[in-house]
């Protein structure tokens, strides 16, 4: 039985291999200002998960075809 049918599972990954698996995305983004480190941690909606994902495959996510990958990626873990 799967364990996130259970409990809740929390996964940090870059591989969109995995994050394709999940229900929710996270996007942790750390700044520097002043000589002091930010964090700030969001939820993503449906589309800019497809981008953070197109991100993280080509570095930007301004190409259609790259995005379009990420999006077959993520409904290829929905089923």
């Amino acid at each position: 039985q799967c364990i996130s049918r259970q409990c809740k599972v929390l996964c940090i990954s870059h591989l969109n291999q995995i994050a394709a698996f999940a229900d929710r995305h996270f996007l942790v983004a750390k700044r520097f200002e002043n000589g002091r480190t930010f964090s700030s941690v969001r939820i993503l909606d449906t589309d800019e998960q497809g981008r953070e994902h197109a991100r993280q495959m080509a570095g930007r996510a301004g190409n259609e075809d790259v995005i379009r990958a990420a999006e077959n990626l993520r409904e290829q873990h929905r089923s």
